[in-house]
């Protein structure tokens, strides 16, 4: 099986929702279980991409991603293409010295070098937190010593590693058009590195959360009842996902052209919503 990694950078906020919820937000995205951090589920992901490929006319759809409507059971057969979730990589949060740097976090970069056995942007596990502490890729990112978070503010300490793991997003991972040249540049001054619960307590909290409501068209006034909130990952948000498959020609032509494809996932598309560009790791 070959297996290709892509990249995923969000354009626009994504709404990949999980249903509606009792608690505080009536349609929270899509978490995993058991640590919270934000995930857009395979199966998700698959159909945002048929979708894709749909309206992009490529050829043998049901050939990659398994027939659309079966009406027997001898007719079902699996795809050629195999995707996992997408996970998350480095999550975009406000600051004070620089517009929003990117956080991540020791265990995020472990899992996504497990797949990457091959990069040497591994963080050391050596790195040593103390309380209230985060590591940076530059200092134009600080106020006075401190990495400001929203209305956090941490100690921050300059690290050679989290410099390189910078330089990796930049050169393997933001999208690599020209008009990214910017975001290519700004990654390497803002990137924070901070604890693993920390980073959790972050990417669960520091998400978008937007009320909605529907305009009765005869009153011009709220509907009765369509008051709802919706969660939204925030623009820049930077997942990764794999594709595995059997190598054949098929499969491989699908992969090559869908590098640097924009494409949308999850809801509220018609308000701009959902948008990703990919990047496949070479």
């Amino acid at each position: 099986m070959k297996l290709e990694i892509f990249h995923l950078y969000a354009e626009t906020p994504i709404h990949a929702g999980s249903g509606s919820d009792i608690g505080i937000v009536d349609l929270p995205i899509q978490r995993e279980r058991h640590t919270d951090h934000p995930v857009i589920w395979s199966s998700s992901l698959k159909g945002a991409i048929r979708d894709y490929s749909r309206k992009a006319s490529i050829k043998d759809e049901n050939s990659l991603f398994g027939p659309e409507d079966v009406k027997k059971p001898e007719d079902a057969y699996a795809g050629s293409l195999a995707f996992s979730d997408a996970k998350i990589l480095a999550f975009p949060t406000r600051s004070v010295k620089v517009p929003f740097v990117w956080i991540t976090c020791p265990m995020v970069w472990g899992r996504y070098s497990q797949i990457v056995p091959q990069s040497t942007t591994a963080i050391s596990p050596n790195l040593d937190f103390k309380d209230n502490e985060a590591f940076v890729s530059s200092a134009a990112c600080l106020d006075s010593g401190k990495v400001f978070i929203e209305e956090f503010s941490l100690k921050a300490i300059e690290d050679k590693n989290v410099k390189l793991i910078s330089e990796y997003i930049a050169n393997k991972i933001i999208p690599q058009d020209q008009t990214y040249d910017y975001l290519r540049g700004h990654v390497k001054n803002a990137l924070v590195v901070v604890k693993d619960e920390l980073f959790t307590f972050f990417a669960k909290n520091l998400t978008e959360v937007n009320p909605r409501i529907r305009i009765d068209p005869q009153t011009g006034v709220v509907k009765e009842g369509a008051l709802w909130s919706e969660e939204d990952l925030p623009e820049d948000t930077i997942m990764y996902f794999t594709i595995s498959y059997e190598e054949n020609d098929k499969c491989k032509k699908f992969v090559d052209e869908f590098d640097g494809k924009r494409f949308s996932v999850g809801g509220n598309k018609t308000i701009g919503k959902g948008i990703f560009t990919t990047r496949r790791l070479k």
